[in-house]
């Protein structure tokens, strides 16, 4: 009885870890991808502004400019 116990005990365990490992696999190139794509837009934008000196930043890339800015302030 212990021993049939113990093994559905540990196949519940083994594929909990499984999952949970391809879970964070998953949500680690999930980042980098989304991490890839705001570094382009970001870039995008700055040779927006230097090819058009009208151009004006979006809000999410004024914010990150500002916050940049304050982190230099604030060295």
């Amino acid at each position: 009885m212990s021993f049939v116990l113990l093994s559905i005990l540990s196949g519940v365990f083994l594929g909990i870890s499984i999952s949970l490992l391809l879970f964070n696999v998953a949500t680690a190139k999930e980042l980098k991808r989304t991490k890839q794509r705001a570094m382009f837009r970001f870039y995008n934008e700055i040779l927006e502004k230097k090819e058009d000196k009208t151009y004006q930043y979006s809000q999410e890339v004024r914010g990150i400019i500002n916050a940049s800015h304050l982190a230099k302030i604030f060295k």
